[in-house]
């Protein structure tokens, strides 16, 4: 079976008995500034071998963008390198058009970059709006000269976020008193508290309930309608149909397609994720797997 997906220059990879038809990039440098994220020919090694093998991919700005593949695709990696916790052995990567070396989680986050884990790191003692602004408290002076946090003023800019993109919290609620759902916003929330509009969410349906699924998805698409660049992480094909605008497959390290989510359906990505046309059983067991 051929995959004929939009191309640019029309070039087809055989992916074992499954040829993909693909867009490959031939934009000149200078037109990386429509882009929030671009990566050229980024390689990464660990001890014996390239955990990634010269990943090229493009996210727009205002877009939902998966990244889809099986377990030991390269995955996280590629994005634990975005987000600066590693770095490259060969490539290069535009941020909004501008050559970057993200060397740190607190230099990408400087670039405007956060990052969503799949393993929340909240102080559960804390307060929501305490956790959202850890590290980040805004000062005030209490009678004219004495330093103190300013958790009044920073409960009113939580509150104006949440209602802008549509993260309902309570700000003075404790961690330890809120669902998992909750969670996650606090978690958005921090990042768009210091200002990031590149958000890569690693594996976020993974504890919710199909319920909260469905919300989560309206919050990113909310916040990709303002402008924000959402990176979803995910195995689960059927999701990243749902709510991305594009999306790229890895397979061992490589990419092996980039689509419009709207050229494409789960048999098609499923091909392109394992290499080849799935038989009845193989499918039952993927299926089974993503449950």
């Amino acid at each position: 079976p051929v995959c004929h997906l939009e191309p640019d220059s029309g070039t087809a990879i055989q992916l074992d008995d499954v040829a993909v038809q693909y867009r490959l990039p031939t934009e000149r440098i200078g037109t990386f500034k429509e882009f929030a994220i671009r990566f050229l020919q980024r390689k990464v090694s660990y001890t014996h071998f390239w955990a990634l093998q010269g990943v090229d991919l493009k996210v727009r700005r205002g877009e939902v963008f998966g990244i889809v593949g099986k377990n030991g695709a390269g995955k996280s990696t590629l994005m634990s390198m975005l987000f600066g916790m590693y770095e490259p052995d060969e490539g290069e990567i535009y941020i909004r058009g501008e050559r970057a070396r993200i060397h740190s989680p607190n230099f990408a986050a400087k670039l405007g970059i956060g990052m969503v884990h799949q393993h929340f790191k909240l102080v559960q003692e804390y307060t929501v709006a305490e956790n959202i602004i850890l590290g980040q408290e805004p000062a005030r002076r209490l009678f004219g000269f004495l330093p103190a946090v300013d958790l009044a003023g920073a409960a009113r800019k939580i509150a104006g976020l949440s209602k802008k993109y549509g993260l309902a919290v309570d700000p003075g609620k404790k961690i330890e008193d809120t669902g998992i759902s909750v969670q996650q916003r606090v978690e958005i929330l921090k990042m768009l508290y210091r200002g990031c509009d590149i958000l890569i969410m690693d594996e976020p349906t993974t504890v919710l309930t199909p319920q909260e699924v469905k919300e989560l998805f309206k919050m990113m698409r909310k916040m990709a309608d303002q402008g924000k660049s959402i990176v979803l992480i995910t195995h689960k094909l059927n999701e990243v149909l749902e709510v991305a605008d594009s999306v790229t497959v890895l397979r061992r390290g490589k990419v092996v397609g980039n689509a419009r989510t709207a050229d494409l359906d789960e048999k098609v990505l499923t091909q392109m994720m394992v290499g080849k046309e799935l038989t009845p059983s193989r499918r039952e067991v993927l299926e089974r797997s993503r449950e």
